[in-house]
């Protein structure tokens, strides 16, 4: 009789936020500057081998650099975490070892928590997303489907005018987040084209460059972009 070594690994991955599509949780929306709270999970029945998982994220994200890893009675010595992998297109592996796979007499579900901030490089034209996959590998050449969650970042147009649309240059205005409260003020970065696009973290702290709070109405319709749905 021949037993089959390597079974069917699976994976699936969700977005842990409250704002999340409830029929999916595959989907969800934000500001450029939010952080994204995103779990994995790995099922991995005995007798794998070779199990790692791996996870790359479109620019407009910045991965957090850590990962939270539970369930199947694992400690941190059963895996290794590669926060810079240089031999695939990924942000980041988890390798389970050898000595934890062996030891395994029945199937296990392995949880993997993370997060990423959406960051300047998911700026749009329209209405655009940041994608976020998943996918395992294992045994000699084995590979799970990939799992793919989606965040949308969006945008309104603005144009200030009089009369029969005539435009109203110079006007100001102030954009707030949830209420009329300074904390809650959204700062934005101008682009080359004169529209406005919410700074990212990276940005607001930076000294040396010129962050903007009130938008100005000009001649034409201007862009306000990078915000929540």
């Amino acid at each position: 009789s021949i037993e089959d070594k390597n079974e069917v690994v699976t994976v699936d991955k969700i977005i842990d936020e409250t704002d999340v599509n409830d029929a999916t949780e595959k989907e969800n929306d934000a500001q450029i500057g939010d952080e994204i709270h995103f779990e994995t999970t790995i099922n991995i029945p005995a007798n794998s081998e070779s199990v790692v998982l791996h996870d790359k994220m479109d620019a407009g994200f910045t991965f957090s650099g850590t990962v939270t890893v539970t369930g199947g009675n694992i400690t941190a010595g059963d895996y290794t975490f590669d926060a810079d992998p240089t031999d695939d297109d990924c942000d980041f592996e988890i390798s389970f070892t050898k000595a934890y796979l062996d030891g395994l007499t029945a199937d296990v579900e392995i949880t993997v928590a993370y997060s990423a901030v959406l960051n300047k490089d998911a700026e749009v034209v329209d209405q655009g997303t940041v994608n976020n996959e998943t996918w395992v590998t294992y045994g000699a050449n084995q590979e799970t489907e990939v799992i793919t969650t989606t965040t949308k970042t969006t945008y309104f147009n603005l144009f200030k005018y009089q009369g029969n649309d005539v435009a109203l240059p110079g006007a100001e205005f102030e954009l707030y987040r949830g209420s009329v409260a300074d904390a809650n003020k959204v700062k934005f970065v101008m682009d080359a084209q004169g529209n406005y696009r919410v700074a990212d973290d990276v940005e607001i702290d930076d000294t040396e460059v010129t962050k903007v709070e009130k938008i100005v109405s000009t001649e034409n319709t201007i862009k306000i972009y990078g915000l929540d749905i």
